[in-house]
């Protein structure tokens, strides 16, 4: 059973989804510059809750059940994913950032939620229900973009393309890879969209 703090992180991570979204609607530049800001805001204070302890102790007072154990001498994984999703707007066309975004926010979110109410089959420590409502929750994601493009600017997914991106957010999100979900997630699933996008 998740922790209380466990719970608010979960939340959280999964209420950020309003960032790819805002993303969407909103001019490109205008957002890889709210990123680029947002992340050097974010990791400016996250390197001073590492060294500075007056900083610490404030942080640790509002927000330390929250922390991971891990991260009491890494960055915080709110400031991985703010520096992934930098890299992601600005590595890939806007439609493959925010599905990546997506991926990560709502495929990771379920794929904790699911695995850990109903998960019985256990793989590399995480389980076979959750992996597959992580596939499903991103496969529903592409098929939302695509209806959003019919009334937006931005275009939509091909439905290979997304696909595939869904399925290798779902691997890299089961496979004990040494990397934060934070990056590898939105990162590697929005390489194998990009490059299957038509050009």
């Amino acid at each position: 059973m998740p922790s209380v703090g466990e719970k608010k992180r979960r939340a959280l991570h999964f209420s950020s989804s309003w960032v790819p979204i805002v993303y969407y609607l909103i001019p490109e530049d205008v957002g890889k510059a709210a990123f680029l800001a947002a992340a050097a805001v974010i990791l400016t204070l996250d390197v001073l809750r590492l060294h500075v302890p007056r900083v610490r102790d404030v942080f640790y007072r509002v927000f330390g059940e929250m922390v991971r154990q891990h991260e009491s001498s890494t960055l915080l994984g709110s400031t991985t994913m703010v520096i992934s999703g930098l890299l992601a707007v600005n590595c890939f066309e806007k439609n493959v950032a925010v599905a990546a975004l997506l991926f990560l926010t709502v495929g990771d979110s379920m794929a904790g939620l699911i695995g850990t109410k109903y998960g019985r089959t256990r793989v590399f420590g995480k389980t076979v229900e959750g992996s597959l409502a992580c596939f499903t929750s991103c496969l529903f994601i592409v098929l939302l973009l695509q209806l959003l493009s019919r009334w937006m600017v931005v275009p939509g997914i091909p439905f290979f393309a997304g696909m595939a991106g869904a399925a290798v957010a779902t691997l890299v999100e089961l496979l004990p890879i040494p990397l934060d979900d934070n990056f590898r997630i939105p990162l590697s699933a929005g390489f194998m969209m990009q490059i299957l996008m038509p050009h």
